[in-house]
């Protein structure tokens, strides 16, 4: 059992007054692996008349701006905090700097929410939930009227890769915790993409009239990899986790080429768009449904899972289909004990998977629709390059000599008109200065 004590469980969610420190701890905990101080955080307060937003890198930041709006408006209420940080005052997914956390949200829109609920409920998450179908978190926030489970990684630089492996791990938790419908408490599937705000500790939660509070924090820190092998990809729900890979650095820039490469992970990439393809065509695959329970049955053997694991995997996977297959057809699949690998191409071919359904899957594309993606990317990259030398305060010409953009300087305007970052007409040169500026 989390060892939360009732009395100051109670005191917690009865204080009237707001509590800064409690926002620097949570900062605190969010900052601790950033090393580095260019890292920003995105700061929210939501009113009923606008949206604002503060960049903050330091506790000393947030502690002066907290202070402050607490002086001048007497309000530290409805504030959120991004779990993970930015590389320029931008909240969006390609400004991420780090991937930190993940996170799932608990809310209860029904009722008002007791002492006595949040006891109950993080007993019912202790016994059902946590080291069973999610790994125990690195911290519980009580937002006012449920909870937000931070789980703590090895911090992870932001690249196309790292952020399709952690979008696929956030919907895995939130899909494994998805069936909670307790006393009014369930999951929102909607808090799952990394540029997302939550409420920060020690703001006033005007909805539901208490301030938000940590009530467990630890320095338990996770992997990728060890959240998918043991819970999302894994499918423990008996409890039972699949032995681990040798430990792989994420975080090791050298390595993430081999990292990526690794069987293992393409593996359960594969088996991932093969669920997806069900959800695309609705479960109607009349004519492919002996070949995906077979190269499904394939996959997870050399996923190396038990008899048990893999019966109830087919027979999941059978149950999707509109029109379920014969029990005596999953029956012969799992006698099989040969193991075939196949190629992108056999797939493509044998499932006859079109061009605009492969937009919509991880890594069953064909070698073309790949490398018009690649150029997609590298156009992003530029283009995130170029606004970060901008906001650096770099001239056009200095921007398009730079190593990372090489371009002409009228290539460069097109690139930063694109981005609504040139000065025209409308855009004085003060509005420039602080855009630049911004924090």
């Amino acid at each position: 059992m989390i060892p939360i004590d009732y009395t100051n469980l109670l005191n917690s969610m009865e204080h009237k007054t707001p509590i800064i420190n409690e926002s620097i701890e949570h900062f605190n905990f969010l900052k601790e692996d950033v090393l580095s101080d260019k890292a920003l955080f995105a700061v929210m307060q939501k009113t009923k008349n606008k949206i604002f937003h503060k960049y903050v890198s330091s506790p000393e930041n947030l502690e002066s701006f907290l202070s402050n709006l607490n002086k001048d408006f007497n309000d530290l209420s409805d504030l959120y905090i991004s779990p993970n940080s930015f590389f320029i005052p931008r909240r969006r997914c390609q400004s991420l700097h780090k991937l930190g956390f993940l996170y799932v949200d608990i809310d209860n829109h029904n009722s008002e929410v007791s002492m006595h609920d949040i006891y109950i409920l993080l007993f019912h998450l202790e016994n059902e939930y946590f080291g069973i179908k999610v790994p125990k978190p690195s911290m519980i926030i009580f937002s006012g009227r449920g909870l937000q489970l931070y789980w703590k990684l090895k911090p992870l630089s932001y690249n196309s890769k790292y952020y399709t492996f952690w979008s696929k791990i956030e919907k895995g938790l939130i899909n494994n915790m998805i069936d909670l419908n307790y006393n009014g408490f369930s999951v929102d599937k909607q808090v799952c993409d990394a540029a997302r705000v939550l409420r920060l500790a020690g703001s006033y939660n005007t909805s539901a009239g208490k301030y938000a509070e940590i009530l467990y924090i630890s320095d338990t820190k996770y992997t990728l990899t060890d959240i998918s092998q043991g819970y999302v990809f894994g499918g423990i729900s008996s409890g039972k986790k699949y032995s681990k890979r040798r430990k792989k650095d994420f975080n090791n820039a050298k390595k993430t080429k081999k990292n990526f490469s690794d069987e293992n992970l393409l593996l359960q990439l594969r088996l991932e768009d093969f669920y997806k393809l069900i959800e695309i065509r609705n479960g109607n695959l009349d004519g492919h449904r002996q070949y995906i329970i077979w190269m499904v049955s394939n996959i997870l053997k050399q996923l190396n899972v038990s008899e048990e694991e893999l019966h109830i995997r087919l027979d999941e996977v059978n149950k999707s289909f509109s029109t379920p297959l014969p029990q005596k057809e999953i029956d012969n699949e799992l006698r099989n004990k040969k193991i075939y690998k196949f190629t992108n191409e056999t797939l493509l071919s044998a499932l006859e998977i079109t061009e605009v359904e492969q937009t919509q899957l991880s890594v069953i594309k064909s070698v073309s629709l790949s490398k018009k993606q690649s150029t997609k990317q590298k156009r992003e990259l530029l283009l995130q390059n170029i606004e970060i030398l901008f906001y650096a305060g770099k001239t056009q010409k200095e921007i398009a000599a730079h190593p990372t953009v090489q371009r002409s300087e009228r290539a460069v305007r097109g690139y930063l008109h694109e981005l609504g970052l040139i000065r025209n007409a409308t855009t004085t040169y003060y509005q420039i200065q602080k855009l630049k500026n911004l924090k």
